[in-house]
């Protein structure tokens, strides 16, 4: 063998050896690559769950915040039909007492409440009846009230219900949000 084969045998072996290495430093480089990208899909994972966690909150919140806004107007609205049956009281007290019927004849009075509103309550037969109006619809002619209570009851115009025993309410009427009552009560 001459030299200069000898010599080139070294030059490939040598170039050989260098590419070996250089793919070692390549997989290596590779392998923590891969570690650093497992570990950043982790940390996302985790920060897409600490934000799906967040967003259930803030729903909850939103929900609790609009039945928080429901109840207050509620509120506002009973306090509204407080104000006017107060007023409706103060009349009532201030007027003359009616005549005495005669004892054989029992106590009625028809339409007493005219043009109750949605959201107010009617006081009947001398506050014997309290009758909260919740829904008119003109268009059926019917009306939705909770008569002395919180259940509540759907009366079509003509149709009465029982209120206490001696007493009975009717739905005299539906114009636009408003309802005409009528009872009627024993002696």
């Amino acid at each position: 063998m001459n030299n200069n084969t000898l010599l080139m045998g070294g030059v490939v072996v040598a170039a050989a050896f260098a590419f070996v290495v250089t793919e070692k430093r390549s997989g290596t480089e590779d392998a923590e690559i891969e570690s650093r990208v497992a570990a950043l899909n982790d940390r996302i994972g985790e920060l897409e769950s600490s934000l799906a966690e967040v967003t259930e909150r803030a729903d909850a919140q939103a929900a609790v915040i609009a039945e928080t806004a429901t109840l207050g107007s509620r509120l506002a609205e009973t306090v509204q039909g407080l104000g006017e049956v107060s007023g409706s009281v103060a009349q009532t007290a201030a007027a003359p007492a009616p005549a005495e019927a005669p004892e054989a004849a029992p106590k009625t009075a028809a339409a007493a409440a005219p043009g109750t509103g949605v959201g107010e309550t009617a006081i009947l037969a001398d506050g014997a009846v309290r009758v909260f109006l919740s829904r008119v619809d003109a268009a059926s002619g019917t009306a939705r009230m909770a008569v002395n209570g919180l259940a509540t009851t759907t009366l079509a115009m003509g149709e009465s219900v029982a209120a206490d025993g001696a007493c009975s309410v009717a739905l005299g009427g539906v114009e636009g949000n408003r309802a005409s009552l009528g009872y009627a009560c024993g002696s």
